[in-house]
């Protein structure tokens, strides 16, 4: 994976510096368009994932495990909707989450109130809300409703899982990462996300591209499988949702909160972590669940 990163970084300064220095040809003018958009979205992003990279690594550092241990072993129901809120206050990184979790579950907080937490951290944040803010700056209820959305995705499935694997426990062979892992990693993806956003305003075809994301359905399902695609860092992807080509509000929305809690990278972290068969029917339930939330809530907030 690691090699994977540097390469694409690599890359894609090459063609940067290949747009920039006078040469003897010119280069094609679509892919240089598509780098050109690509970049502005990685510029204007970038610093919001080191920010939020940075608040994940001190709040594994530095804040006692025993304190949320004590918050969340309350009732059942009310430690899972305290864990959702306090995912709202305290930010982590997505590829951060699932070590934080299994620390949970070691002090013997409720699996529930675990999961809730790690799914609700990196999409309500206040980096990932100030973020979407700044992508959406006359637009307050689209924040509104990415935390909504957001922070009932989170506890409802928290609430399946207590009934469904109470006795889950974590690790297997995963590990945690430290600040310059998650920003290498967080900026790689977003190189490749901004690059395939980039690429999609330039060269899909603005007839189809309406016809198909500004459906109030099939573009929910366009938000969701790019979400689960691009593998963005929440702190980042609301600058990629806002300049996807003719998504509508509602796929963008659905875009913002299933992206932070499920996809291809995420997957194979909670794999190393918890093991295929628990991962075989927890991924398609975050889906399932923060996809119909998030379009729900659409619906209901953002008339």
């Amino acid at each position: 994976m690691k090699d994977k990163i540097i390469l694409g970084l690599a890359a894609a300064s090459v063609f940067g510096a290949l747009n920039i220095v006078q040469l003897p040809f010119k280069l094609p003018s679509k892919p240089a368009d598509a780098f050109g958009v690509g970049l502005a979205i990685i510029l204007q992003a970038g610093p919001f994932l080191i920010f939020g990279a940075g608040l994940a690594w001190a709040v594994q550092k530095w804040l006692p495990a025993t304190f949320l241990t004590r918050l969340f072993n309350t009732r059942p129901l009310a430690g899972i909707g305290l864990a959702g809120l306090a995912g709202g206050l305290i930010p982590a990184c997505e590829c951060a989450t699932a070590p934080i979790a299994c620390s949970l579950m070691s002090k013997r907080v409720g699996v529930g109130a675990a999961l809730a937490f790690m799914l609700a951290s990196p999409a309500i944040n206040p980096v990932v809300l100030l973020s979407t803010f700044t992508a959406y700056p006359a637009r307050p209820e689209m924040v509104f409703a990415r935390f909504v959305s957001g922070l009932a995705s989170a506890v409802l499935v928290g609430v399946v899982c207590a009934m469904l694997a109470p006795n889950l426990t974590g690790s297997r062979h995963g590990h945690a990462h430290g600040f310059a892992a998650d920003v290498a990693g967080g900026l790689g993806w977003l190189v490749f996300g901004g690059l395939v956003a980039g690429a999609i305003k330039v060269w899909a075809n603005p007839g189809h591209v309406e016809a198909l994301a500004s459906n109030p359905i099939a573009g929910n399902f366009v938000g969701a499988g790019l979400a689960i695609l691009m593998c963005l860092c929440s702190e980042a992807d609301a600058f990629v949702a806002a300049s996807l080509p003719g998504l509508s509000d509602y796929g963008q929305l659905v875009f913002m909160s299933v992206g932070p809690m499920v996809d291809f990278k995420l997957i194979a972290i909670w794999v190393g972590f918890w093991g295929k068969k628990f991962v075989a029917w927890f991924a398609p339930l975050v889906a399932l669940v923060s996809f119909n939330t998030s379009s729900l809530v659409g619906l209901l907030l953002l008339r």
